[in-house]
Order: C-alpha cells, then sequence, then structure tokens
C-alpha cells in the first residue's frame, strides 16, 4: 500500500516486512511484463527492495 502525504510525496507502508506468499508469487507471474516501479507500487515496497528480491529469486 502506498500512502501519499500533502506534499504528495510517496511513502511506501513496508519497513522491512517479510515478504508474503502472495508478494512473492506477483514478483514472479510480473517481472518481465510489469516494470519494476509499477511493482514496488502494487506491492507496497521500495524499488530497491523489488530489485533485491528480483536478484535473490534468480530473476534476472
Amino acid at each position: 500500500m502506498v500512502l501519499k502525504n500533502s506534499s504528495d510525496s510517496v511513502c511506501y507502508r513496508n519497513n522491512r516486512a517479510r515478504w508474503t506468499v502472495g508478494g512473492l508469487t506477483f514478483l514472479e507471474n510480473n517481472y518481465a511484463s510489469i516494470p519494476v516501479a509499477e511493482i514496488a507500487v502494487r506491492l507496497g515496497r521500495t524499488l530497491g527492495a523489488v530489485r533485491l528480491k528480483w536478484i535473490d529469486l534468480s530473476l534476472i
């Protein structure tokens, strides 16, 4: 989940939250077809977190 404050900056809800099975499945099924920025927004994670998980899962 992405939260926006009054200055229109984006705040991400997850802070070192564990990856859920649903989040991992979404990443594995969509990493080739959806831009990383959109995946990050949909999962409520930072770009860095998504990229690190890609590496961890050997998807790149």
